[in-house]
This record gives structure tokens, C-alpha cells and sequence, in this order.
């Protein structure tokens, strides 16, 4: 499906960018991968401004209306993971227990996505948290998003590919070089197993970018 190769650049690179998405998640439609989390099986925590919601048995509520062993689940998570408790201190200035529970619960698990946060009382983050518009924060790709390990200048660039700029457009708008451009879309395509740019933006499109 990916084979076409379509120039970074080419007018008709949005049109095809969204038909081959729709294709995906089509060809997906069995698995489910279309469907959010906690429709189905298991509880999905999202964030929507500022607030922390949760899908649990098919039903969207606030986190604080989840049943006590859902919400204990995450809790006992939090108290186990001192060095998040540490880097939400010292990066936010967060020092009350709610509060951080609170930032901590948005940064691990803020985005919305099809795989459940929580199965059968395990317990797992998100792999790119697409909530965060902060692309400059320290903690992503090490405290967030640790699965995708997307840096910040990394998630920049996903984004204008996403929008079907050149390459010479992505250089201007974020203020770096062609050459250092290609160098990160080729390093994208390495990583993630991707032979083409429009691949490239499925994958990112598909964790919530």
C-alpha cells in the first residue's frame, strides 16, 4: 500500500495522505484499532481541556467517577513511580499530592487513542502522548511518549510532513536547514520501519499526531 511514492511536496499529497489513512484504518476495522479504548475491554484515560477524563464499560466519565479499584489501579502506579513524582517537581514546580497525581495522570495517559490504559489491572502509558502541544518539554520522549521516543524537534517535523509541506517549506517554518530536514525524516523512516514519507505520516497520524 505503501509502495507509491509521492513527492513531499506534490499538491496531491494531502489527498492521498488522507485516503491512504482511511484505507488503514478500513483495512483495520476487525481489530478494532478505529474504535477508542474502553469501549470494549478495559479503561482509557484521555485529557480534554485540562480536565482528566476516563472510558470505562463503554461510558465516558471524569476520572474521579471511575470505580475505587480502576482508580486505585493508577494511583498505586503513581505512588510506585518516584521519578515521575521528581521530574513533575522539579520540571513544574507541582508539589501537592493531587495536583501531581493530576499532571502525572495527563502526561502518561492525556491522549486518546485505541489501545486501553488499563487491562486486566495492567497498568500501561501512552506511547506518544498527542494532548501536549509542548514539543520543547524535557520530558518528551523520556518521561512521556516512551514508547515513541519522539523528541520534541522530532514531533515538529512530524507535524509539517503531516501538513504536506517541501522540504524547503519545513526548513523555513522551523527554522533549520534542508539538509538537517531530510536528515530527520530519514532517521523517522529508519526507526520506525517506513519506506516512504506518506507511510511515515500514517505512523504518526496513527499515534495521535
Amino acid at each position: 500500500m505503501f509502495n507509491k511514492k509521492i513527492p513531499l511536496g506534490s499538491a496531491n499529497f494531502q489527498r492521498d495522505l488522507i485516503l491512504t489513512i482511511m484505507r488503514t484504518k478500513v483495512d483495520n476495522f476487525g481489530e478494532c484499532s478505529n474504535i477508542p479504548a474502553g469501549i470494549f475491554r478495559g479503561t482509557e484515560i484521555f485529557a480534554s481541556d485540562n480536565v482528566i477524563y476516563a472510558i470505562h464499560g463503554g461510558q465516558r466519565m471524569r476520572f474521579e467517577e471511575l470505580p475505587s479499584k480502576e482508580k486505585r489501579q493508577f494511583l498505586d502506579e503513581y505512588l510506585m513511580d518516584k521519578e515521575g513524582q521528581r521530574f513533575i517537581r522539579d520540571s513544574f514546580g507541582i508539589v501537592g499530592f493531587e495536583s501531581g497525581f493530576k499532571k502525572w495522570l495527563f502526561c502518561k495517559f492525556g491522549s486518546l487513542d485505541g489501545n486501553p490504559d488499563m487491562v486486566d489491572g495492567k497498568v500501561t502509558p501512552d506511547v506518544y502522548n498527542s494532548a501536549c502541544g509542548r514539543t520543547d518539554c524535557p520530558g518528551r520522549g523520556k518521561f512521556c511518549g516512551v514508547g515513541a521516543g519522539l523528541k520534541g524537534y522530532e514531533v515538529d517535523t512530524l507535524r509539517e510532513v503531516m501538513a504536506g509541506r517541501t522540504m524547503n517549506e519545513v526548513a523555513d517554518r522551523l527554522c533549520v536547514s534542508v539538509a538537517t530536514v531530510k536528515s530527520r525524516v530519514e532517521k523517522l523512516k529508519e526507526r520506525h520501519a517506513v519506506t516512504n514519507v506518506v507511510a511515515l505520516a500514517v505512523m504518526a497520524a496513527e499515534l495521535g499526531g
